[in-house]
């Protein structure tokens, strides 16, 4: 999935600041769930989770319609599993590859712990119901949205964009657990609006590693593939964490991992594309 439409974006940038095509759909797409978030919290609070998973059914067999209708206007060839199993050999995914993805991975367990696992059950724990955590995941998710004029300008400076994503996660992240009720809102917000412009980082750390690749769709897989997996032992680790020692510890783990997330990702994008980090 990460593949295709990363692909498709990168054929309507016409290799014009990819990175900012594929922010910007994802961007759109943190709308969506934001969206989702505030229905499901809605449904569940008045009919209970199996219409929200009878509406997610239905949901998932309407996506194909707009899916259908894309035409990129790609050439068609002949794909058999020999060939498929070829482009799919790891010995051809090179160092440099492996590198920016296992810094994603650092990205993905941050968010896994916290926005994905513990976020929800915290702020229920702390007497939020159904409809006001969904309220809430759905503001945290539409913080990316309005960042979406961000993504019309053909250049972002990338040191400028880890330095804020940093600063406003962090500092959000650590101090979620020991704030106020009537404070929280405010926090998750922030965290939010740094999980958000890290998408930006994200994206620019794919556009560098598929730069002279034969075959992108396959290396954005490859990119994407320690970062779906480091997703099971996170959730393991962070309910693990939780019940142990409780959640200011997750929060604070979640931090240290985005910290180096940042670090990692300045690191590669200072070496590999001085375009995006000169001032």
């Amino acid at each position: 999935l990460w593949a295709v439409n990363r692909n498709a974006a990168y054929a309507f940038a016409n290799n014009k600041e990819p990175q900012m095509v594929t922010s910007m759909l994802l961007f759109i797409r943190s709308l969506a769930f934001a969206i989702g978030a505030l229905i499901s919290g809605y449904l569940l609070l008045k009919a209970g989770f199996q219409l929200v998973f009878a509406v997610l059914i239905v949901l998932s067999i309407l996506i194909f319609i707009p899916a259908n209708m894309l035409n990129l206007d790609f050439k068609k060839e002949k794909l058999t599993l020999i060939t498929l199993f070829e482009e799919l050999d790891v010995r051809r995914i090179s160092f440099k590859i492996w590198r920016t993805a296992l810094v994603m991975a650092s990205y993905m367990s941050a968010s896994t712990i916290a926005s994905s696992f513990i976020l929800p059950i915290y702020l229920n724990s702390i007497g939020f119901d159904y409809l006001n955590v969904g309220l809430i995941l759905a503001l945290y998710n539409a913080t990316g949205a309005i960042l979406l004029p961000l993504t019309l300008y053909r250049k972002t400076y990338i040191k400028h964009v880890i330095f804020a994503q940093s600063l406003l996660y962090i500092p959000a992240a650590i101090t979620l657990p020991l704030s106020k009720t009537r404070l929280t809102l405010f926090i998750v917000l922030i965290m939010g609006l740094g999980e958000s412009l890290s998408y930006i980082t994200w994206e620019s750390l794919i556009a560098q590693a598929v730069k002279g690749q034969n075959n992108i769709a396959i290396t954005i897989g490859y990119l994407h593939a320690p970062s779906n997996l480091i997703m099971i032992p996170s959730l393991i680790f962070a309910g693990l964490i939780a019940e142990k020692f409780g959640y200011m510890l997750t929060f604070w783990v979640s931090s240290l991992l985005f910290l180096l997330y940042s670090i990692a990702s300045w690191l590669i994008l200072k070496r590999h594309n001085s375009n995006y980090c000169s001032d």
